[in-house]
Protein backbone atom coordinates (compact mmCIF):
# COMPACT_ATOMS: atom_id res chain seq x y z
CA UNK A 1 0.00 0.00 0.00
CA UNK A 2 1.63 3.24 -1.09
CA UNK A 3 -1.03 5.83 1.04
CA UNK A 4 -3.97 5.54 2.34
CA UNK A 5 -6.35 8.08 2.74
CA UNK A 6 -9.59 10.38 1.22
CA UNK A 7 -9.27 11.03 -2.15
CA UNK A 8 -9.77 15.25 -2.48
CA UNK A 9 -9.09 15.77 -6.57
CA UNK A 10 -8.28 14.23 -9.49
CA UNK A 11 -6.41 15.62 -12.61
CA UNK A 12 -6.02 13.87 -15.97
CA UNK A 13 -3.90 15.15 -18.51
CA UNK A 14 -1.25 14.43 -21.50
CA UNK A 15 2.16 15.53 -21.86
CA UNK A 16 2.52 14.80 -25.70
CA UNK A 17 0.75 12.68 -28.04
CA UNK A 18 1.81 9.21 -26.11
CA UNK A 19 2.48 9.91 -22.29
CA UNK A 20 -0.27 10.53 -20.00
CA UNK A 21 -0.72 11.07 -16.18
CA UNK A 22 -3.17 10.82 -13.34
CA UNK A 23 -2.55 13.69 -10.67
CA UNK A 24 -3.79 12.87 -7.21
CA UNK A 25 -4.50 14.98 -4.49
CA UNK A 26 -5.18 13.15 -1.40
CA UNK A 27 -5.50 13.64 2.44
CA UNK A 28 -4.43 11.82 5.70
CA UNK A 29 -7.46 11.41 8.41
CA UNK A 30 -9.70 13.89 5.90
CA UNK A 31 -13.05 12.94 7.12
CA UNK A 32 -11.75 13.93 10.86
CA UNK A 33 -10.20 17.32 10.19
CA UNK A 34 -13.16 18.57 8.35
CA UNK A 35 -16.47 16.94 9.08
CA UNK A 36 -16.05 14.95 12.09
CA UNK A 37 -18.58 17.07 14.73
CA UNK A 38 -17.68 16.82 18.42
CA UNK A 39 -20.70 17.03 21.19
CA UNK A 40 -19.57 15.85 24.59
CA UNK A 41 -19.97 17.10 27.69
CA UNK A 42 -17.28 16.35 30.40
CA UNK A 43 -17.59 16.47 34.01
CA UNK A 44 -15.83 18.61 37.16
CA UNK A 45 -12.63 16.89 37.28
CA UNK A 46 -11.78 16.05 33.65
CA UNK A 47 -8.19 16.47 32.74
CA UNK A 48 -6.83 17.65 29.39
CA UNK A 49 -5.96 13.55 28.34
CA UNK A 50 -9.86 13.56 29.25
CA UNK A 51 -10.91 15.76 26.87
CA UNK A 52 -8.61 14.36 23.91
CA UNK A 53 -9.99 11.36 24.85
CA UNK A 54 -13.32 12.53 24.24
CA UNK A 55 -12.09 14.64 20.60
CA UNK A 56 -10.42 11.41 19.42
CA UNK A 57 -12.57 8.80 19.98
CA UNK A 58 -12.46 6.13 17.01
CA UNK A 59 -9.20 7.71 15.86
CA UNK A 60 -5.92 5.79 16.17
CA UNK A 61 -3.83 7.92 17.94
CA UNK A 62 0.27 7.56 17.57
CA UNK A 63 2.49 9.12 20.40
CA UNK A 64 0.53 11.44 22.91
CA UNK A 65 2.45 13.20 25.42
CA UNK A 66 0.42 16.45 26.95
CA UNK A 67 2.84 18.29 29.49
CA UNK A 68 0.11 20.73 31.26
CA UNK A 69 -2.57 18.58 32.11
CA UNK A 70 -4.31 20.39 34.39
CA UNK A 71 -7.90 19.48 36.39
CA UNK A 72 -11.20 21.43 34.86
CA UNK A 73 -12.82 22.97 38.08
CA UNK A 74 -15.74 22.81 36.40
CA UNK A 75 -17.94 20.98 33.69
CA UNK A 76 -17.00 21.70 30.01
CA UNK A 77 -18.90 21.36 26.73
CA UNK A 78 -16.72 20.12 23.40
CA UNK A 79 -18.95 20.81 20.64
CA UNK A 80 -17.13 21.74 17.01
CA UNK A 81 -15.28 20.52 14.58
CA UNK A 82 -12.36 17.66 15.26
CA UNK A 83 -9.91 19.72 13.53
CA UNK A 84 -10.61 23.25 15.95
CA UNK A 85 -11.11 21.17 18.83
CA UNK A 86 -7.73 19.25 18.51
CA UNK A 87 -6.07 23.01 18.07
CA UNK A 88 -7.43 24.16 21.23
CA UNK A 89 -6.82 21.55 23.41
CA UNK A 90 -3.06 21.76 21.72
CA UNK A 91 -3.08 25.53 22.62
CA UNK A 92 -3.91 24.58 26.16
CA UNK A 93 -1.27 21.85 27.00
CA UNK A 94 1.07 23.69 24.95
CA UNK A 95 1.94 21.04 22.67
CA UNK A 96 1.07 20.47 18.68
CA UNK A 97 -0.10 17.80 16.77
CA UNK A 98 -0.67 16.50 13.45
CA UNK A 99 -1.77 13.43 11.28
CA UNK A 100 0.34 10.88 9.83
CA UNK A 101 -0.30 7.32 8.21
CA UNK A 102 -3.90 7.43 9.80
CA UNK A 103 -2.59 8.54 13.44
CA UNK A 104 -3.10 11.34 15.88
CA UNK A 105 0.26 12.33 17.00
Amino acid sequence: MIFKGTIVQTKRGAENAIDRYLEIIASDLDEFRNYTLINKTLAAGSSQKDQLDAVTKGQQLGSVDIVNSGVLPRGKVLFGIGRLQMDRIAKNTETSWFSQNGQIN
